[in-house]
């Protein structure tokens, strides 16, 4: 990793309890892959997920889990995988790409990302953010799971020259 890379934005939250938002309310989301824009400007974007399950809502700044396109981004295995393993072609791909997925968000509306621990995890954490991309650009956002440390993080960085970081909203639910 470039020092400008590891320079990035980073949220990091303590351990916490799984709440309401990452819970029952979101258990649809589990079983479809999150929506892609069909039409308009994009912007592609990668997640990395280190091991962890990742969901978004797209074209919102909070957590809406029954918002139309809410679902997956990189699921585990029971209900849908999302677009894990999945490859546009974007530059500095990771060596394993069975913990990333690629996909196309709508460029100019909120889109946000959720790292949600299951069951199985020896750590129960939940960290969520939102950014708004810029059509034709290409952004990476890394969550996650630090059992050592007991903590969730993510970092977004907008690919390309200087991996410029970018800033991430906290996002909380749309209630």
């Amino acid at each position: 990793m470039t020092a400008s890379r590891s320079c990035s934005l980073l949220l990091s939250l303590g351990l916490l309890a799984i709440s309401a938002l990452s819970g029952c309310a979101g258990i649809g989301t589990q079983f479809r892959p999150v929506a892609e824009p069909t039409e308009g400007a994009r912007a592609r974007l990668r997640v990395i997920g280190g091991g962890a399950f990742i969901k978004a809502v797209p074209g919102k700044s909070c957590i809406d889990w029954s918002s139309p396109g809410a679902g997956t981004v990189i699921g585990g295995i029971v209900g849908s995988n999302g677009y894990r393993g999945r490859s546009l072609g974007m530059p500095d791909a990771p060596a394993k790409m069975d913990e990333a997925a690629e996909l196309t968000v709508a460029a100019g509306q909120p889109f946000t990302l959720a790292l949600v621990t299951g069951s199985e995890s020896s750590l129960s954490c939940f960290i969520a953010g939102s950014f708004v991309p810029e059509a034709g650009k290409d952004y990476e956002a890394r969550m996650q799971l630090d059992v050592r440390n007991k903590m969730c993080t993510m970092r977004l960085v907008e690919l390309g020259a200087n991996y410029h970081p970018l800033p991430v909203q906290r996002a909380n639910s749309c209630d």
